[in-house]
């Protein structure tokens, strides 16, 4: 062993006092509190719970609640603040090495009476044994609520996989959580009144709008999921010698983790002018991100859109897009088909239409729940009966394709999979009433509640199946 190494052992092995650093989470409406030990030298580095990178803990709620991966201390605490989690640790210090909790000497506890005179906690579960050997001798006489152990979801843990991790968390937990939580059926303009009424407490409309693209993104990852798991499609061999086909790992993985051939998947974006198009530009973003081929398609440059969030998100996301691809431009159409993300700005009918018949997933983005009428404007119009003529298409499945060929505009047999935002353009949100023309969406999902137009019989046809996206918990604002 070199000096170094005998320098970061030493390190490592030295029992060292620490003072636990990061405020709990919880509220008035928490449910159950969630306990760990003590807070890892990475997680007092990041000041937050769970931070080690290795750290199954957020995957886990993540899974639990069908929602994207939580990336953001923002997020995290999102999601446990809407789920009614609560979260901190037994420990307020304790003599340590490293991360070890069999080295714990020297210990205090968290006085949780902060947390337990505030919110109506039903149960206390501790992720992993010693810190329920902690709680119970600590804190329990004096708090009067037994614990629950868990498993701990340390890389420490690692013979405990994920799959059975959250097996063992969804069956403690489902007592006292909801993990299909039902939704109120509001109008229009009450779910406008609730978006401005959370704007104004904190969580703004460019919040609102990120979550909302971000799950938008998660949608259509799901979606492809299950459509190619376990395909591989045809590569044309006179187009490349060699494929790196998609592949997953399961239904869950995350966001980043997609491994895929830009070339292989594609997936077109519909974009409006307002808040609804923002959301669009969002799930481009993080779609791109992932590895998949983007191709947003918007008759307004991110510069011109005037709606507010949409603007400025737009405009933030588009500086990421290094090589946009404007329709004004009809040349090297070659190169730029080759770039992860084309942004195709006041296209052709043509353009749309090429763009389209490659699409394994549309994303509408075009109108939300602020349209009515019975006529849909153009250039609107146009896209909508282009998108449903694609989703129309007699064809084999599409991972039985072979790869498309944007550069010759070759006839694809693809019938894409219509995924709407918060409601299928054309379609009233508020009466159910069906514009001409009207998005037929294979998926719809819907923000911050579910629509009283989405209960009507009409929503069977054009909707299809829904999922509700609170993207904040309403509950106090109902």
């Amino acid at each position: 062993m070199n000096t170094s190494s005998k320098h970061t052992a030493n390190k490592e092995d030295a029992s060292a006092h620490v003072v636990h650093n990061i405020e709990p989470i919880f509220d008035t409406n928490s449910q159950v509190l969630l306990l760990g030990t003590m807070p890892s030298p990475k997680s007092r580095e990041q000041g937050f719970f769970y931070g080690h990178p290795q750290n199954r803990f957020w995957k886990v709620l993540a899974a639990l609640f069908d929602e994207p991966t939580l990336e953001t201390t923002e997020e995290k605490k999102d999601l446990c603040l809407r789920h009614h989690i609560a979260l901190w640790d037994v420990l307020a210090s304790c003599d340590i090495k490293g991360a070890s909790d069999a080295s714990i000497t020297n210990v205090r506890p968290n006085d949780l009476s902060r947390i337990l005179s505030t919110a109506p906690i039903k149960a206390i579960f501790t992720t992993g044994i010693k810190a329920g050997q902690l709680y119970r001798k600590l804190c329990e006489p004096s708090d009067g609520i037994p614990c629950t152990v868990l498993p701990s979801t340390s890389p420490a843990n690692s013979r405990v996989k994920l799959p059975e991790l959250c097996a063992v968390y969804h069956q403690a937990l489902a007592p006292f959580v909801d993990f299909e939580p039902t939704y109120p059926i509001l109008d229009v303009p009450k779910v406008v009144s609730l978006e401005q009424a959370i704007a104004t407490n904190g969580t703004s409309l460019y919040t609102l709008m990120h979550r909302a693209g971000k799950l938008l993104a998660y949608e259509t990852k799901k979606y492809l999921d299950r459509a190619f798991a376990g395909n591989k499609p045809e590569c044309d061999s006179t187009k490349r010698k060699e494929c790196n086909h998609y592949k997953t790992k399961d239904a869950k993985s995350e966001l980043s983790e997609v491994k895929t051939d830009s070339d292989q998947i594609h997936i077109s974006i519909l974009c409006g002018h307002g808040n609804n198009g923002g959301d669009g530009w969002v799930a481009a973003d993080y779609l791109v991100k992932a590895g998949y081929h983007v191709d947003l398609i918007s008759s307004l440059s991110a510069q011109e859109i005037k709606a507010e969030p949409a603007h400025t998100t737009a405009c933030e996301i588009e500086q990421r897009f290094t090589v946009p691809y404007n329709s004004s431009s009809r040349k090297n159409k070659s190169a730029k088909s080759k770039q992860s993300v084309r942004l195709l700005i006041n296209p052709t009918d043509e353009e749309v239409e090429v763009s389209l018949s490659q699409a394994d997933v549309i994303i509408d983005a075009l109108l939300g729940t602020g349209f009515s009428g019975d006529t849909v404007r153009e250039p609107f119009a146009t896209w909508i009966e282009l998108a449903n003529q694609q989703k129309a298409r007699d064809a084999e499945h599409r991972t039985q394709q072979k790869m498309r060929d944007v550069e010759h505009h070759a006839p694809s047999t693809r019938n894409a999979y219509i995924i709407a935002a918060d409601v299928p353009s054309g379609f009233s949100a508020q009466t159910g009433n069906v514009a001409k023309p009207c998005i037929q969406a294979d998926h719809t999902v819907t923000m911050i509640a579910m629509k009283t137009g989405l209960i009507q019989p009409s929503a069977k046809t054009y909707c299809g199946t829904i999922r509700v996206a609170p993207l904040e918990d309403i509950s106090p604002y109902l």
